[in-house]
């Protein structure tokens, strides 16, 4: 297996596709993240990313409930429920859908519509493996509001009460008589939140800002009745290295 190198970056390794221009990406990346959290579901190696979904279905194959609590099965149901609406979307005008990879595979994905006074998540979805993506997705989303001139108000609707936890753990609150539906409001002081020369900060253990580690997403082992694959794309050994001096 080819080793696989780790780097820390302080910026989130995110790409951006506005506009009708985005579709063909969304059903390049839809598909890409799709296939792995299914994968990831039944333990299977990721399949390969240029193969079509069809061709690299894992739906089919039968999961032990043993291997899947009843949370995460709960988060992946979830994720993969998410992706597969935002393969059926499509994009118009000034909406944008934004990519999180980790070396060459999405880890997550989000659709976002600015409107006049907010900026509207309309849909995300994250690796149930992928730590952390949430928070990363959500802290570029008020730093986009800040870069395309709106106000840090950031609003969403939850695709159930299982999510709900998740964005209210980074500062959501949800509106009186509609939990799902839910906002984050940095117009105001936040105690999660912190702004540092201009740029919008989640307070991720009290530490301002998050670390990114550019590396290949790992998957779990497979199953001890499946025969152990000897693709390049099994959990790495290699540990992460440690983190700068000062965070």
């Amino acid at each position: 297996m080819p080793k696989l190198e780790y780097s820390w970056v302080t910026e989130p390794p995110i790409t951006v596709f506005t506009g009708k221009a985005a579709n063909p990406h969304i059903l390049r990346y839809g598909t890409q993240l799709l296939n792995q959290i299914r994968a990831y579901r039944v333990g299977l190696p990721s399949p390969d990313l240029f193969e079509s979904s069809e061709s690299s279905d894992s739906s089919d194959i039968p999961v032990d409930p043993a291997r899947v609590p009843s949370l995460e099965a709960a988060n992946i149901d979830n994720a993969e429920s998410m992706c597969s609406s935002i393969l059926k979307s499509k994009l118009v005008a000034d909406e944008a859908f934004c990519v999180y990879r980790l070396g060459f595979d999405p880890v997550a994905l989000m659709m976002l519509n600015p409107l006049t006074d907010e900026l509207y998540i309309t849909k995300i979805v994250t690796h149930p493996g992928a730590a952390s993506a949430g928070s990363i997705m959500i802290e570029f989303a008020v730093n986009y509001c800040v870069q395309n001139g709106i106000r840090p108000y950031i609003t969403l609707w939850a695709l159930n009460e299982t999510s709900m936890p998740s964005y209210q753990a980074i500062g959501f609150e949800s509106v009186s008589g509609e939990p799902q539906d839910m906002y984050l409001d940095l117009t105001k002081p936040h105690r999660k939140w912190i702004c540092l020369e201009g740029r919008w900060r989640y307070l991720s253990s009290g530490t301002p800002g998050l670390m990114y580690a550019q590396a290949r997403m790992p998957l779990p082992p497979p199953p001890p009745s499946k025969p152990k694959s000897s693709g390049p794309r099994q959990r790495p050994n290699k540990k992460l290295p440690p983190l700068p001096p000062g965070v």
